[in-house]
């Protein structure tokens, strides 16, 4: 059984001190109190905004060159040995107050030992909208979050129910901490994050590992 102490929050943050500023505010009205939550910031330090909620928050700071990769993996190797659960988030999420206790207890009533990670449902923007046209040609599907031929990835935001899918955003998952540590994040070179969520995490789905998101 996992709990709220358990889980530790990295936040890969660049010149965004206002985003960071609202996402710790949620944090703190989380009606749970966390393991930890990981500021990694490159660009401007925001080391003063951060540690300002260190009174409510078990808030850490760092600095880092730039590169999402680069932070979270800094932020992992920061880990306390109690933590067994690791949410990868973007600066500007904000979190209903129930958020994180509901997250732990669809971990402990839902998942089994063999799932890697659970994605958060992200609902401030519109989700996959099928089109059949480019479904006759292989480039699009009905289902939701799988990772088509060409390589292109059906998205996993706004969902309306439970879905198993393909591959985990990287800035709206729960990580369990050995997954973490079992598939070392390697930086590359890409146009687009998003291609960094699929070439990280779909070859942890194709081992057989079991991806969630509710």
């Amino acid at each position: 059984m996992y709990s709220c102490k358990e889980l530790a929050i990295i936040i890969p943050t660049k010149d965004r001190p206002v985003q960071v500023k609202r996402h710790l505010q949620s944090l703190v009205d989380q009606n749970c109190r966390l393991g930890s939550v990981i500021v990694v910031a490159s660009g401007q330090d925001i080391k003063n905004i951060v540690l300002g909620f260190s009174d409510s928050l078990p808030v850490e700071y760092y600095y880092s060159e730039p590169g999402q990769i680069r932070q979270r993996n800094l932020g992992i190797s920061k880990l306390d040995k109690k933590v067994k659960l690791v949410a990868s988030m973007d600066d500007d999420i904000t979190y209903e107050s129930d958020a994180i206790n509901l997250m732990i207890s669809f971990w402990n009533t839902a998942t089994t030992h063999n799932t890697a990670g659970v994605g958060f449902n992200i609902i401030e923007t519109r989700g996959h909208r099928y089109n059949w046209f480019k479904g006759l040609f292989g480039f699009d599907s009905k289902e939701k979050g799988i990772v088509l031929n060409n390589g292109s990835n059906l998205s996993l935001r706004n969902i309306d129910q439970t879905i198993f899918p393909q591959y985990l955003n990287g800035g709206s998952t729960v990580w369990k901490k050995s997954i973490l540590k079992k598939f070392l994040h390697q930086s590359f070179s890409t146009r687009v994050a998003y291609n960094e969520d699929v070439i990280y995490s779909y070859p942890i789905w194709k081992k057989g590992y079991e991806m969630i998101v509710y």
